[in-house]
């Protein structure tokens, strides 16, 4: 559930959702056993605010009668979880490997389970979000099982069917927005802004500061890149939209569109981090003034 509300660019919001779904996991009922996690731990459910204004109507008992009337309902409540649940194994396992084959139709679209290569380092593997997507089908072979993605516009990717699962809602796509032409990028930011009015203000990490830069950190930053490309050369601004899965390469959506490219795919590489030491990329970190 945290995955649902973490912010998925760093990761370092969590606690402020803990209490509050640790709260809603422990006072929902389960859909087996139809108790909650509070009932067999503590025997009764969480008093909410209702309950404790509510005058009680309970008969004074003394810690002893409290404890034995607690291990009393617990016994209850244990049995009856583990009958159910024994019923329930016997009747669903062993459960065949889930395939969504029959809900599969070119032009749906589906989630794909988050390949190896695109897990990037360093970031919980608990915490970040298991599927890229939604993609759109292209083709879908069923002799082979597999599956044709849209990763972006003139960019497909074949996958096994178990590895994609249909989206359940009515997914449709904002019109160009930002997709990624490798499973092995990763796009956070697929709507940029536009870019600001107001002038903005140019600094140049030292070396010092280079050497600390994440590259999750710098998404959604503006950044002024030089590009020594004969024809284009000059210094270009635009935003950090996302990174590789090799947290060398930052994902860069320049200001200025490409004539030629489509916008969804319309951004480039940049190793701002210089792990390259032969050919370095000069750039600069851009601030409202």
């Amino acid at each position: 559930m945290l995955r649902k509300f973490v912010d998925q660019y760093r990761l370092n919001d969590w606690h402020k959702y803990l209490g509050k779904l640790e709260r809603a996991q422990n006072s929902k009922s389960h859909s087996i056993t139809h108790l909650t996690a509070d009932r067999l731990t503590f025997g009764k459910d969480r008093l909410t605010i209702v309950d404790q204004l509510a005058p009680s109507t309970k008969a004074k008992r003394t810690p002893q009668q409290r404890a034995d009337a607690l291990i009393q309902q617990l016994s209850k409540l244990w049995l009856e979880s583990n009958s159910t649940l024994t019923e329930h194994r016997k009747k669903y396992n062993p459960k065949p490997l889930k395939t969504y084959s029959e809900d599969l139709a070119v032009g749906k679209f589906v989630w794909l389970h988050r390949p190896k290569t695109s897990m990037e380092h360093a970031l919980s593997k608990k915490l970040v979000t298991p599927t890229l997507g939604p993609f759109e089908i292209s083709k879908i072979d069923h002799e082979r099982g597999e599956v044709e993605l849209i990763l972006a516009k003139g960019h497909t990717h074949k996958v096994k069917t178990p590895e994609v699962r249909p989206v359940r809602f009515d997914y449709k796509p904002k019109p160009g927005e930002l997709k990624a032409s490798k499973v092995s990028e990763l796009i956070w930011i697929k709507d940029p802004p536009l870019p600001p009015t107001k002038p903005e203000r140019e600094y140049e990490l030292t070396e010092k500061e280079l050497s600390l830069v994440n590259l999750k950190n710098l998404v959604g930053h503006r950044v002024i890149v030089y590009w020594p490309t004969k024809g284009v050369a000059g210094w270009w601004k635009g935003t950090v939209v996302g990174y590789d899965a090799s947290m060398k390469n930052a994902l860069v959506f320049y200001d200025i569109r490409t004539d030629d490219i489509p916008r969804e795919t319309d951004y480039f590489t940049c190793d701002l981090l210089n792990s390259n030491k032969r050919y370095r990329t000069s750039w600069k970190i851009l601030h409202p003034t």
